[in-house]
């Protein structure tokens, strides 16, 4: 029903500096689906702060959650580059 953050990743592949959680599933019809996280994507920053696990980044999105803001803006790794993702809770 969610997307799975399934596990920290840092990699020598793409670049000796890139960390953050690796996104491993998408389920259909989510908000992240909606924002257009796919599968193989990494999540390297949440409210403007580094992730580099998905402890982190479940931390991220429950303190914005607390603090009744509607999304929470992704930094997330591609392998066309980095972008910017906005991650809404809720349908408006």
């Amino acid at each position: 029903r969610h997307t799975r953050y399934a596990r920290d990743w840092s990699s020598d592949v793409c670049s000796s500096d890139l960390s953050g959680v690796l996104i491993t599933g998408v389920a259909p019809r989510t908000p992240a689906a909606r924002a257009q996280l796919q599968e193989g994507l990494v999540i390297t920053r949440a409210d403007n702060r580094p992730v580099r696990t998905v402890a982190e980044f479940r931390a991220a999105v429950e303190g914005v959650k607390r603090s009744g803001r509607p999304s929470i803006l992704l930094s997330v790794w591609t392998p066309q580059g980095n972008a910017l993702v906005v991650l809404k809770f809720a349908d408006e």
